[in-house]
């Protein structure tokens, strides 16, 4: 039977994760109340002293940005890891490179080039004798503009500026034809859903499944630019006076929030959603960067710029801010970081039992799609308390299980986050691990921070406990953690892909 310290404890455990993640900005459980945002460049880079530095893929793991010269037909590749950009190598063996995109899985960079019915693969893994290497080509029959990879099925999303989208099995380069009617350009993929979004004309956004199946969804007005977190998407939306930014939810097309009028509809957008913040880079009129608080598109802080822009991106693991100029010569990438001060109030998530309290405070905290989540027994405390250093270490949550049964409100929390990864933190007998079968098929990797042994003595809770920062944890990871402007910044252990 459990103490009635051993309850408190682990009332407050979930609740500790969130806390730990809380290094920059808030959390939806701790809000700002108002809280100040700002942006800080730290570093700054001219590609090639070139004209015209796009479509850059950042890859968090390793702390590398890939970053196209379309000046003079190459890939930089900066190590952006401490807070510096420096040209670590080129890479010129793509004929004239347009965009490129990380696979996060599998270590692939790919890239589109100019006037090229295919594009191609790279070893992107830098500690592969082949980095740097073509691995091979995927013809598809068209010109291709942008390109979005499902990581956890490795297909490959290929938008066609002749009313298509490609549907290419990154495995044998197999390809399913959607006709999507219109010009698709920009392209995303909701990593829980399996499909992709695209714009093909004014005022509809196209779904795209793997299959080749497409949906279109009116949202009336001239539409331009958009970005998606999840089953966020925002869109630049003229619906005849001027134009604004338009937040809706994918799930049932609902919309969010609007607005103010923008000063031009030249922009490229960029969401923070563990931030709460949309980004909005202008490319006209107005030289800066626009941050508006997510959920409610209302401005929370203008950071001026030299130049106008051309495209912004994030690492959402560490939150650095890349943005392009556009116009300029020679024109350069600037990396910010955001600067949050929050002033704490508390607001109370409450539930039935400690293992309602942690899905909620879960699901109200964390994105869907987020890549990790730390499973833990609920019955007694120490395992939590473990995982919840690490978890809060990786901005992740905790959820807890019963000795035998998955509980329902874990069950719908897990649902509803959809993580690429489920760690499960402890000896392997105290849960039932057919249980959370379904949720790790979707997973790069299901990870016991424990011990494999089946007998029917338990481990020892210390031994769990030291186990959980070893297995649960990068190479940079285990390293000693890095400081950046007098905040703990923690190593990353999840490539991303961008612009």
């Amino acid at each position: 039977m459990m103490t009635k310290f051993s309850r408190r404890v682990l009332g407050g455990l979930a609740f500790l994760a969130v806390l730990l993640t809380a290094t920059i900005g808030n959390s939806a459980a701790v809000q700002a109340a108002p809280r100040q945002v700002a942006l800080t460049p730290v570093a700054s880079v001219n590609p090639g002293d070139g004209r015209d530095p796009s479509l850059a893929a950042v890859d968090s793991e390793n702390g590398l940005a890939y970053v196209v010269d379309r000046t003079n037909w190459t890939i930089q590749v900066y190590d952006v890891a401490e807070s510096t950009m420096t040209l670590r190598t080129q890479l010129t063996n793509v004929f004239r490179p347009l965009s490129v995109t990380l696979d996060n899985a599998s270590g692939l960079l790919f890239v589109t080039s100019l006037n090229s019915f295919y594009f191609t693969s790279i070893d992107a893994d830098p500690k592969s004798a082949n980095y740097g290497r073509v691995i091979r080509q995927y013809p598809v029959g068209s010109d291709i503009v942008r390109l979005a990879v499902d990581e956890s099925t490795s297909t490959i999303f290929a938008s066609s500026p002749y009313g298509k989208v490609f549907v290419i099995a990154e495995a044998d380069g197999s390809t399913v034809t959607a006709d999507t009617g219109g010009s698709p350009s920009q392209i995303f993929v909701d990593e829980a859903a399996h499909v992709a979004f695209t714009t093909i004309s004014d005022g509809i956004v196209a779904t795209v499944d793997a299959a080749g199946s497409v949906t279109k969804h009116e949202i009336g007005g001239r539409t331009s630019r958009f970005a998606l977190s999840g089953e966020l998407l925002a869109i630049v939306v003229n619906r005849g006076v001027d134009y604004r930014i338009e937040l809706y939810s994918t799930e049932n097309w609902q919309l969010v929030a609007q607005s103010t009028p923008l000063d031009s509809p030249e922009v490229a957008l960029a969401i923070d959603r563990s931030l709460h913040l949309l980004y909005v880079a202008y490319g006209s009129i107005r030289k800066g960067i626009d941050l508006l608080q997510l959920s409610t598109l209302e401005p929370e802080a203008f950071v001026s710029t030299a130049n106008y822009l051309q495209a912004v991106a994030l690492d959402p693991s560490t939150h650095s801010v890349f943005v392009s100029d556009k116009y300029n010569i020679p024109a350069a990438v600037t990396m910010y970081r955001p600067l949050l001060n929050p002033s704490a109030s508390v607001r109370r998530i409450g539930g039935a039992d400690r293992f309602a309290v942690a899905s909620a405070i879960a699901v109200d905290t964390f994105a869907r799609g987020i890549d990790t989540v730390y499973v833990a027994t609920g019955l007694n405390f120490p395992d939590a308390l473990a995982g919840a250093a690490a978890a809060g270490h990786s901005r992740s949550p905790v959820v807890l299980t019963e000795r035998d049964k998955l509980p329902a409100a874990t069950r719908q929390a897990l649902s509803a986050l959809a993580p690429k990864r489920i760690v499960v933190v402890g000896g392997q007998r105290q849960y039932l691990r057919t249980s959370l079968t379904s949720f790790v098929h979707s997973a790069r990797s299901a990870v016991s921070a424990g011990t494999t042994d089946t007998t029917s003595r338990p481990p020892s809770r210390r031994r769990s406990s030291a186990l959980v920062p070893v297995r649960c944890t990068s190479r940079r990871e285990k390293s000693s953690p890095t400081r950046s402007q007098g905040r703990l910044r923690p190593a990353v252990s999840a490539r991303r892909s961008f612009w």
